[in-house]
């Protein structure tokens, strides 16, 4: 949102204070109980394109900022699974769990590139 000066600087701290608070908050009452907006004029804010584009991409940086968080953590995770499958100390069952989630995520991480694979030859297609 465009900064402000005056009247309209309040609105502006008030409206980047609601998308923090909706972002943190599981409802929307929780979230105008965070911020001091009433949960009405949340629902109107939430209606206005321009508040409701700043709010989409303020999701969109937080969803980006988690996955790159998983990213960096599933390198970890294999490790973990592959040192549990292979702990001959291991229970078998718990060797057998960390075996069959190996293979299901390496399964579905060529499921992934095979939609996209299948995404690009559809464009291609269309041309």
């Amino acid at each position: 949102m465009a900064a402000k000066t005056g009247h309209g600087e309040k609105y502006s701290r008030k409206a980047q204070a609601a998308i923090g608070a909706l972002l943190e908050s599981s409802s929307l009452p929780e979230a105008s109980e965070k911020c001091g907006v009433s949960p009405r004029t949340l629902r109107r804010w939430l209606a206005n394109p321009e508040f409701e584009k700043a709010y989409g991409e303020a999701r969109s940086r937080l969803l980006e900022n988690a996955i790159n968080c998983l990213r960096v953590k599933s390198l970890e995770a294999s490790n973990v699974l592959v040192s549990i499958s292979n702990d001959r100390e291991a229970p078998a069952a718990v060797r057998v769990s960390a075996a069959r989630a190996i293979i299901s995520l390496a399964i579905g991480s060529e499921v992934l590139e095979l939609e996209e694979r299948l995404s690009e030859l559809e464009e291609l297609a269309k041309r």
